[in-house]
């Protein structure tokens, strides 16, 4: 049986793969969601299908460091699709361009012989939005949707996740008008929809899993590339990112330090206060007793109600100015770093007397630390 029968035609969750091609292997293994054998970093398993299996697992800093003396001029095609997946989710985010060009050489419908891997552009689009191009990289899986019906429907329905997946973080991002966010919304949902009718009825039960991920609580749905997901871990050097775009290091700053306290405390009013105390490694009791929501939330409109003790506490002009210089500054400069992350936080902090980060997309956003 030729590798595209046990792709296209089998159902890769039922097939052993012990007599197959280790090439052929490896594709069937990873739609199936055997991932074991591929990370072991046994005799005759390449590095990119080594980084790809330990990326799958959630072993992101280990995948990136497979990925780190790997020739992309040397690769076989299937092991360059294999880097390219790991790339577009984990990075090193500075091989995204590198490994894009060198899948634009290849035909639209990409295969290694006879072992077919997939429209050109479901990777290509995939590594668009690593590098942060997320209405390009839409229209790119548009196009890898029409390339791979035409080819199996597998294929076209791997390019409707990876769609479903660069429009979740879209949503996730911008404060955008209530009828663009609900005609998103359901383009999100058909494609979803139509990938997992196709899963379901063929028994992929591992693509079926993936694909609820992106919209569920799994242990996936939180990994490193997932759409809804923002990265924000403090440190000698601080872990951030956001979405689709992979991670990456950042010097450590106090601008840093308020942010995460304001991811931390997601939605609630903060006193800029209470911030410069904290940036400051000050003691903030004072502020949370004295500064409950109703008071907080009249704060700038009224102060009728608020003692004098209460007032001299909370409006303080030069920490608010100072703070909000703070913060806008670190946010221009996370989004120089990581644009998807700068653009989110641009649209969802406010600053003033009282700061907040309040999300306007419409999926909920986990953070990580």
């Amino acid at each position: 049986m030729e590798a595209d029968e046990y792709i296209e035609r089998w159902v890769p969750d039922l097939v052993s793969t012990e007599n197959l091609p280790v090439a052929a292997a490896a594709e069937v293994d990873f739609l199936a969601g055997r991932l074991s054998r591929w990370s072991s970093g046994d005799a005759g398993i390449s590095p990119a299908v080594r980084a790809r299996a330990l990326a799958a697992s959630g072993d992101d800093a280990q995948a990136r460091q497979v990925l780190s003396g790997v020739v992309v001029e040397q690769l076989s095609l299937a092991d360059l699709v294999a880097m390219a997946w790991t790339v577009a989710r984990v990075g090193p985010a500075d091989r995204v361009t590198e490994v894009m060009d060198a899948l634009t050489l290849h035909d639209e419908f990409l295969l290694d012989g006879s072992l077919p891997l997939g429209p050109r552009n479901t990777i290509v689009g995939e590594l668009l939005a690593a590098s942060g191009q997320l209405e390009q990289a839409a229209e790119m899986l548009d196009v890898a949707v029409k390339v791979g019906d035409q080819r199996a429907p597998i294929w076209g329905a791997l390019a409707r996740i990876g769609q479903a997946r660069i429009y979740l973080c879209i949503a996730a991002i911008p404060q955008i008008p209530r009828d663009e966010s609900d005609q998103l919304d359901r383009r999100i949902n058909q494609l979803l929809t139509s990938a997992r009718t196709l899963f379901r009825a063929g028994g992929y039960q591992s693509l079926l899993q993936r694909s609820d991920a992106l919209t569920g609580s799994s242990p996936e749905a939180s990994a490193a590339g997932a759409p809804c997901t923002g990265h924000f871990a403090p440190g000698h050097r601080w872990t951030v990112g956001f979405g689709v775009m992979p991670i990456t290091q950042v010097r450590a700053g106090k601008g840093l330090v308020g942010i995460h306290y304001l991811l931390s405390n997601a939605g609630r009013l903060v006193p800029a206060v209470e911030i410069d105390r904290v940036v400051n490694g000050g003691d903030v009791v004072e502020i949370t007793d004295l500064a409950t929501p109703y008071r907080i939330d009249s704060l700038e409109t009224t102060s009728t109600d608020l003692t004098g003790r209460l007032r001299s506490v909370l409006l303080d002009e030069t920490t608010r100015n100072s703070v909000g210089k703070l913060i806008h500054r670190t946010i221009g400069r996370l989004e120089a770093a990581h644009p998807l992350l700068g653009r989110h936080l641009r649209e969802s902090v406010r600053t003033g007397h009282v700061c907040q980060y309040k999300p306007t997309g419409s999926p909920t956003v986990t953070w990580r630390w």
